[in-house]
């Protein structure tokens, strides 16, 4: 896929209960967020705000993360990273959503609102909880790992058309039979252990409940046989698809209400400086009772004050513009899972548009007729022209101009990476690991040195003298080899370097590759007080080289006893479980380039220099991007990688006009040859034959694993005898 392709809605046809509907077409990227960040960040959107803005969109398009950006560039909040509840809902659709809702609205014109009216029909599979915006792609794989499970431990599951009518004096609802009862509490809790440790709080269980769909609550015993003989005209046996919904709402609005705008007041009621413009079909959020004879005199004219959904703006609006309606009609929907498959469907890739919230899929799902210019939708991208991120050039103009201003007007730290690290000053250096072991002694050195106790031994100078304990043993170091002597001997030389010419480092980064851990460590040893070290997953090397046996990495507490210096407070811009060990090239090259984008983006104002320690191949995938250049194939990859040297540096300076450029560090590169493996009995006593095959067996290990580590152009001929 073109690194600047963007899902674009596009007309086509769907059978959804029988009548045809708009929808998007689905993506063809796996990694769509983190493809639609990276644009954002290409066309200069500070990280913080387009993070945000895809979360309060759903992640369905770069054109509604724009849309959103654009709308409440007048936000006081726009820039605060505020944290939004979660929570997944079972929800039905089709023909008995369409008879439930006919049920709801009647009970509001016979006997007002109840506590049903709050949300939409559904029954709860998790509570609310509230986690930041960085996590909803580990929280969409770790759902994605969870249904997988379930379906692979239910087998089929049982059909959830079997509803019971369940009524009491202040309470009316569908049960379901025992069966799906006990499938749907193994599915939720399910569902709360795998979200659990993205929450704040502990998550409250729903296994004591028998799950159910409410149809009234809180309503006053006057109005029970009327509401309980509109229920009955629900047909229980109607036909529903099922979809599990992951929600967001903002916590701040969670106790406000919800109104929509329906009747325009511009021209019926003399205008105020105070009042929320009228967008139909826009939303607002009312505290509660601020209908009430006090907010009244507050307000005259029944002018009560509100906070707008689309932009984010407080002010004031006429009650006889707005009416009540669902407080989720504002939430976001981030994932939907069919109940049939539990597969995940994520942005356009959902393929039932009735399961969006009603405000989202107006604005940014389905498409509405064409407003003005200053209210532009996204959804009219289809008849502009697009430039080559799939947005429309008007609405990037506008974009750009919301930039200028943020450049100027946001607080310190929410500009974009550009601009912020180079006026700055800021430089990132990226660095290789220095030699490791397995490239010298081959993956036996594990068996030679440790005993069956896991007790090491070093029986070569260029050795470490000692090597970290692991808590899963010795044979973790097949995919997480330590330094050799000689590479720590590499890390400190060039750090010397680094001092000597006046190089100081304000944070440091690392893969949490020991390798690249130790070599950050030991450049580090050359500096007074120096940082502690970041450890960032999303650093890592390609995980196509790993796919068929993951690392398993040293923890922080193992680091620290081994006496690393670990910021054990660092946030990593992708988590460990984060990384999609099916990536492609492209997908390392757009990886590797967001970490150092979302790290300069956040710290670039603080100015000063930013080491990142990682991998061979580093050296290229995180400053590709940065510079402008586009991701090379694999086939160019494995090429230039091999060119490079252990503890081999790039700089990557701010240049004219805000953009990035690679440069040679300002001191000498590490050049040096490698001593093959040396015997003295066998040298000078053993016969000449056995000598001869022996070295040059030596000879060809070493050949081939100087070939492996990519580090240098030695030539190693074969001994003739």
């Amino acid at each position: 896929m073109d690194e600047h392709a963007v899902a674009v809605p596009e007309k086509s046809q769907t059978e959804n209960g029988g009548a045809k509907t708009e929808q998007p077409t689905p993506s063809t990227s796996s990694t769509s967020s983190s493809n639609n960040m990276d644009i954002l960040l290409r066309m200069g959107f500070p990280m913080d705000r387009a993070e945000k803005a895809l979360t309060c969109t759903g992640d369905v398009s770069v054109p509604a993360a724009i849309d959103w950006i654009l709308s409440h560039k007048d936000d006081p909040l726009l820039d605060v990273q505020d944290q939004r509840e979660y929570l997944v809902y079972l929800c039905p659709s089709g023909p008995l959503l369409e008879k439930i809702e006919e049920f709801l609205n009647k009970t509001v014109e016979t006997s007002g609102r109840n506590g049903a009216h709050l949300h939409m029909p559904h029954i709860t599979m998790c509570h609310a909880f509230k986690t930041t915006a960085s996590n909803i792609p580990a929280m969409l794989k770790a759902l994605q790992k969870t249904n997988a499970s379930v379906a692979n431990t239910v087998g089929i599951l049982p059909d959830l058309s079997k509803l019971e009518r369940y009524t009491s004096e202040s309470f009316i609802g569908l049960f379901l039979d025992k069966a799906v009862d006990k499938v749907l509490k193994q599915l939720s809790e399910s569902l709360v252990a795998a979200l659990q440790p993205f929450s704040d709080k502990p998550i409250p269980h729903n296994s004591e409940k028998a799950f159910h769909l409410t149809l009234a609550y809180h309503f006053e015993a006057s109005q029970f046989e009327t509401i309980h003989a509109l229920s009955k005209r629900i047909p229980l046996k109607t036909g529903a698809a099922w979809n599990i919904l992951l929600l967001s709402r903002d916590a701040r609005f969670h106790s406000h209400e919800v109104f929509k705008m329906v009747h325009p007041w511009s021209t019926a009621i003399s205008h105020r400086d105070d009042e929320i413009p009228f967008i139909k079909n826009d939303y607002v959020y009312v505290a509660p009772k601020q209908n009430s004879a006090t907010s009244t005199n507050a307000h005259p004219a029944g002018w009560v004050s509100a906070v707008s959904w689309s932009t984010g703006c407080s002010g004031v609006v006429p009650l006889t513009g707005i009416e009540r309606t669902f407080s989720s009609d504002a939430w976001i929907l981030h994932a939907c899972i069919p109940y049939s498959t539990l597969r995940l469907q994520t942005g356009s890739l959902i393929s039932d548009l009735n399961c969006f919230p009603s405000a989202q899929r107006a604005r940014w799902v389905e498409k509405l007729p064409a407003r003005e210019a200053k209210h532009l939708h996204p959804a009219e991208v289809e008849s502009r022209r697009l430039d080559k991120y799939g947005v429309d050039q008007e609405l990037r103009k506008q974009s750009a101009t919301v930039q200028r201003k943020s450049s100027t007007g946001t607080k310190k730290g929410t500009t974009s990476s550009n601009s912020a690290a180079a006026a700055a000053g800021a430089t990132a250096f990226v660095m290789r690991h220095g030699e490791r072991m397995d490239f010298v002694f081959g993956v036996d050195w594990i068996h030679k040195c440790f005993d069956g106790e896991g007790n090491f031994t070093r029986l070569d100078l260029n050795m470490p003298k000692s090597v970290p304990k692991r808590r899963s043993g010795p044979g973790a170091y097949v995919r997480d080899p330590p330094l050799t002597y000689m590479g720590v001997f590499q890390a400190q030389t060039t750090g010397r370097a680094m001092k000597d010419h006046g190089i100081t480092f304000s944070r440091v980064f690392t893969s949490p590759a020991l390798r690249s851990i130790q070599t950050a460590a030991g450049v580090l040893e050359a500096f007074k007080d120096p940082p502690k070290l970041c450890i960032e997953p999303g650093l890592y090397e390609w995980l196509g080289w790993v796919r068929e046996a993951h690392p398993d990495w040293l923890s922080t507490a193992e680091l620290q006893a081994a006496g690393v210096s670990v910021d054990s407070e660092y946030q990593p811009c992708f988590s460990a479980h984060q990384l999609d060990f099916n990536e492609d090239v492209e997908g390392f090259y757009t990886r590797n380039g967001l970490v150092v984008r979302r790290i300069m983006q956040k710290h670039g104002h603080e100015g000063g220099n930013f080491l990142f320690v990682a991998h061979a191949s580093s050296l290229d995938t995180c400053t590709r991007q940065l510079i402008g250049a586009t991701p090379r194939s694999h086939i160019d990859m494995t090429r230039i990688t091999q060119r490079v040297p252990y503890c081999a540096v790039v700089t990557c300076c701010p240049g004219p006009e805000q953009t990035w450029q690679l440069k040679n560090p300002p001191f000498p590169a590490l050049t040096h040859g490698q001593n093959i493996k040396f015997n003295a009995i066998q040298t000078f006593i053993t016969p000449e034959s056995t000598y001869d095959r022996d070295m040059q067996d030596d000879l060809e290990n070493l050949a081939r694993h100087s070939a492996r580590s990519k580090s240098s152009s030695l030539s190693v001929a074969p001994v003739k005898k």
